[in-house]
């Protein structure tokens, strides 16, 4: 795995250096931030350093115990004298383990957070003096920018031009340069304000080593990652295709939930409904269902019972089947009364004597008091009623 380290070259943060670690080997090169993605792989880790110029920091235990926003209101009211910005536009940390307060313009972390949102990999930021943890005032200096950090993990960091300002500012509030640990990049580097001080050649290879061997730091990891469409593409490495279809797979799993309810009332409400058309079929003044079976058996009470058909009234059907002939033209069935109504025109006399004879073993009364002869000819309505 890669491990990548990040230096600013100003505080606009366009330009910088990118320090590659992986298997032992390094390098170095000077990019500027837009072209970043051009020379990382997806899997490693990337250590942004901030100029700890664009921090501000402060030193607190809160042994009250204070949380969040009041933990923030009560440090910024006792620098607020100090702070040029508008504390509105400031992002605030506390970090317990260090018990450290720090702030930055909202705009430059969001900035920063949201080019490397979608990076694959680990991401940290960090204030740059961080690379300096030594438990005592330490100050580094290389050919281009210097790091001053302090025992108690406040610091500042800038450009090697602007060092001997800085030097002037620690002398005025009486810091003693002659207790600070002095570091530079090598012999070729150097500071007339530092001349009194035993110089320790210390690399930047060397601080980030170190760093990366001390893992309380990643506690205090500043960059918060926004999940992403893209960023979760990178990670399942899929297609954009893929990654879009499986982004409505989840909006659907997340919908669903809240649309069952939706169905299950619309299905109760047209239950309701249909049964309420029931009830008013039976009844057209029904109001209203309170006790469903109760008001069913209430409005069935008065329907009259229907007759009980035994098998012996559905053995009258075999009957029709020896009545079929072209003089028969209709045939009407009471079962309540055990009759057959047929109507004949122009059935032959045998035909219906052939019948009679037929129907001489069943329980069966043939009335042919509306039947009339002509030429052999029978005509009207034949009754037939069985037992």
């Amino acid at each position: 795995m890669t491990n990548y380290f990040i230096h600013f070259n100003d505080l606009d943060l366009s330009s910088l250096k990118l320090y590659s670690y992986e298997d032992g080997a390094s390098s170095i090169q000077k990019l500027l931030l837009e072209n970043i993605y051009e020379h990382i792989y997806a899997n490693g880790n990337i250590y942004i350093m901030l100029p700890s110029a664009l921090f501000g920091f402060k030193k607190s235990d809160n042994s009250l115990g204070l949380k969040d926003e009041v933990l923030q209101a009560n440090i910024l009211s006792e620098i607020e004298d100090r702070i040029i910005s508008d504390v509105s536009t400031l992002k605030f940390y506390y970090h317990k383990d260090l018990e450290l307060a720090s702030w930055i313009d909202s705009k430059i972390i969001k900035f920063i957070s949201n080019k490397f949102n979608d990076f694959d990999g680990e991401v940290f930021i960090f204030p740059e003096h961080f690379l300096c943890s030594f438990k005592q005032n330490t100050i580094h200096i290389s050919h281009d920018s210097f790091i001053c950090s302090f025992k108690d993990m406040t610091g500042f960091s800038g450009s090697h031009k602007s060092l001997s300002s800085y030097i002037s500012i620690l002398k005025s509030e009486n810091i003693n340069l002659l207790e600070f640990k002095y570091l530079k990049e090598n012999d070729e580097v150097s500071n007339a304000c530092l001349d009194d001080l035993k110089p320790i050649i210390y690399t930047k290879e060397k601080l980030h080593a170190d760093f990366l061997s001390q893992n309380h730091f990643k506690q205090s990891n500043f960059f918060k990652r926004k999940l992403s469409l893209s960023y979760f593409k990178s990670k399942l490495k899929l297609t954009y295709f893929e990654a879009y279809v499986s982004a409505a797979c989840m909006l659907v799993l997340f919908f669903a939930p809240l649309g069952i309810p939706f169905f299950i009332n619309s299905s109760i409400e047209s239950y309701q409904v249909k049964t309420l058309e029931i009830f008013r079929q039976l009844d057209p003044n029904f109001k209203r269902i309170v006790n469903a079976r109760a008001q069913v058996d209430a409005l069935t009470r008065e329907i009259p019972q229907q007759n009980y058909i035994s098998n012996q009234d559905l053995e009258l059907l075999q009957y029709l089947e020896q009545l079929n002939d072209e003089s028969v033209q209709e045939i009407k069935i009471d079962l309540l009364t055990s009759s057959i109504d047929v109507l004949l025109d122009g059935l032959s006399s045998y035909k219906l004597q052939l019948i009679k004879e037929l129907f001489t073993s069943e329980s069966l009364i043939f009335s042919d008091d509306a039947l009339v002869e002509k030429n052999n000819k029978i005509y009207g309505n034949l009754r037939v009623t069985y037992d």
